[in-house]
């Protein structure tokens, strides 16, 4: 099984932003942003999505899975509590842009080079439930991430 060191880099930089692909804690600067639950895995389908438009649909998914609720209220809530955490302005907005009727894309400023983003966003693409199998044990997804960013130096 692998072990992960305190120097395992485990951190995205985006503007003023640190976002642990592990923990999904919210940092600006060293103050910690509280983030409820559903809002820690919308920001995590964003940032491992950059630019691409990520459906309502999809999002609702991610945040209640099949359960069968009304999702429109209890997202918008969540999408206001993600912008009043990185102070972004849904007119004028930096990193969530709403695209009428379908969604949202984030646009990552990340600090991070581009081919190391590749890499987190690959890590982030398999399913939080599934597991990947590695040197006879099982490597968990946010094992996989740390992996990821540990083969590609990306620091934290």
């Amino acid at each position: 099984m692998l072990k992960i060191s305190e120097k395992t880099p485990k951190s995205l930089c985006f503007g003023d932003f640190s976002y642990d692909l592990v923990s999904g804690e919210l940092r600006k600067g060293r103050d910690l942003i509280p983030l409820r639950p559903q809002a820690v895995r919308v920001l995590k389908v964003f940032v491992s999505r950059p630019g691409d438009l990520i459906s309502h649909n999809d999002l609702g998914a991610e945040i209640w899975g099949d359960a069968p609720v009304m999702w429109q209220d209890g997202m918008h809530q969540i999408i206001r509590d993600l912008r009043k955490a990185l102070g972004d302005d849904p007119k004028n907005p930096v990193y969530i842009e709403t695209i009428n009727r379908r969604g949202y894309r984030f646009h990552l400023k990340a600090k991070t080079p581009p081919h190391r983003l590749a890499a987190i966003k690959a890590a982030f693409s398999i399913k939080s439930r599934d597991a990947l199998l590695f040197g006879g044990g099982v490597l968990t997804i946010p094992m996989m991430i740390v992996t990821a960013c540990l083969m590609l130096g990306i620091t934290g």
